[in-house]
């Protein structure tokens, strides 16, 4: 899987859901703004730490 195939995923998820779903409070306290995709997906491939296990 690529990260653009996974953030689709992440992306569909909360199209469904809403953004309180990736939010760890129950409910959002009104601050929350969903970044572009391409935003999203240049963060993951910037971060040193991520481990992708298949």
């Amino acid at each position: 899987m690529t990260i653009a195939q996974a953030v689709d995923q992440i992306y569909n998820y909360i199209d469904r859901k809403g953004l309180d779903a990736i939010s760890p409070y129950s409910g959002h306290p009104g601050n929350l703004a969903l970044p572009r995709k391409q935003e999203f997906c240049a963060a993951l491939n910037r971060y040193r730490g991520l481990k992708i296990k298949k």
